[in-house]
């Protein structure tokens, strides 16, 4: 029988009996494979890395902002909405981060949602954002408007962020699949 040819992700390559399965690197000392096995390298997560932040970072304030009102006022019912909405913000961008695409079209949910509250800033919105900003400080309440615009646009770019970031995110999640399968071919 011919001896087979493995390569390693360094360039590498060696000449080995048949039967062997496990094989390192005489460079760096890596695991070869034949070449159809070798790892690819994750793809670009550019766009996604970003938004998945803007995102979670906006779901943290919305939970902070909900758990003050809940531990200063004693109120769940308004804040109850926030609370969840905000935690599952957080949970979703990290989901999304991993290349969860249902996740990443959550954020882009949570984001809309927040932008358009923000933006049109009913009054219990605005009875729910004024306290903890009169908290930090007077002057804050007093840009209230300047300042929930400012939230509403910036949740609105990081929901068109989230929806630009959805193909990388299907490439990471076939990439990821793909390293999943290789691992269980290899220990079989």
């Amino acid at each position: 029988m011919d001896d087979q040819v493995l390569h390693c992700v360094c360039g590498a390559t060696r000449r080995v009996p048949p039967g062997l399965t496990t094989v390192s690197c005489v460079q760096c000392g890596r695991a070869m494979a034949p070449p159809s096995e070798l790892p690819t390298p994750a793809p670009s997560r550019a766009r996604l890395a970003p938004a998945t932040l803007v995102s979670q970072l906006l779901a943290a304030s919305v939970f902070v902002m909900s758990l003050w009102w809940i531990v200063r006022h004693g109120n769940t019912d308004v804040a109850m909405i926030g609370l969840v909405a905000g935690a599952s913000g957080v949970f979703a961008g990290g989901m999304a981060h991993r290349g969860g695409v249902g996740a990443l079209v959550a954020c882009s949910v949570l984001d809309l949602a927040l932008a358009l509250s923000c933006l049109i800033a009913p009054p219990p919105v605005r009875a729910f954002v004024q306290p903890p900003l009169a908290k930090l400080s007077p002057r804050l309440v007093e840009e209230l408007a300047t300042s929930m615009i400012v939230m509403g646009v910036v949740a609105a770019i990081a929901a068109i962020a989230c929806l630009v970031a959805l193909p990388q995110a299907r490439r990471f999640a076939r990439w990821h699949d793909q390293r999943i399968q290789q691992a269980a071919r290899a220990r079989t």
